[in-house]
């Protein structure tokens, strides 16, 4: 089993941080005065809930950045989501939905699986996968909205991929952990910033990064 086209393009971004389509913003003070209470480095305890869910985020755009790096390096996909903005959520778990959709056809064994898998969520299955990238997007996103806890829908899909695909293929979040954030730009309600790093050659690599404050909370926003 392999990614799909789209998947393999938007897993990359979220590996990559690429955040396409970063505007201008205000630039202010982040006004961070320390982590809020029952926090541990800014970082709020807690689920990412549902695509339209504000739970989980970091007091600080730089907080944000720095519980991702230690999610991306444990490979805690759940963690990882609960950083995420429910639009990246709900993105990135379709895209993550469709590969699996893919392995789930493969043979009986790994369709029970993958049906046990959604009923454990209470998310569906598509029987009949439409033609067409963002047609199949749009219906993976349909499966999947009536589930409570995308990040731990995400953590048992990718385990599946993972069971009857290839160890490659999912979320390989610890395979490009590192790197450090600078030029950080905080509006009212948008920062911007720079993801500095150096690939397995030694060379630097910088990507845009994008954060969006809801609620008080501020999340990693993945592409446009």
């Amino acid at each position: 089993m392999r990614l799909s086209v789209r998947a393999v393009a938007a897993l990359s971004i979220s590996l990559s941080f690429l955040a396409a389509g970063c505007g201008d913003s205000d630039t202010g003070d982040p006004g961070d005065s320390g982590p809020a209470s029952g926090e541990k480095d800014g970082h709020r305890p807690g689920g990412p809930g549902s695509a339209g869910s504000v739970s989980g985020g970091a007091a600080t755009p730089q907080g944000c950045f720095d519980e991702i790096q230690k999610a991306r390096k444990a490979n805690d996909i759940a963690g990882f989501f609960a950083l995420l903005t429910p639009d990246s959520r709900k993105k990135t778990l379709a895209d993550l939905y469709m590969v699996a959709w893919v392995g789930a056809r493969m043979d009986e064994g790994s369709k029970r699986k993958w049906e046990a898998v959604l009923e454990k969520h209470g998310a569906k299955d598509v029987e009949g996968m439409p033609r067409g990238m963002e047609a199949m997007a749009k219906a993976a996103e349909a499966a999947v909205a009536g589930v409570k806890d995308l990040g731990a829908l995400a953590a048992d899909i990718d385990r599946f991929v993972k069971e009857t695909g290839k160890s490659s293929d999912g979320m390989n979040l610890s395979e490009d952990s590192g790197g450090t954030m600078t030029d950080l730009v905080v509006g009212e309600k948008k920062a911007t910033a720079k993801w500095i790093s150096k690939n397995e050659a030694g060379l630097t690599r910088e990507e845009p990064v994008e954060f969006h404050e809801i609620d008080g909370r501020w999340f990693l926003q993945l592409g446009k």
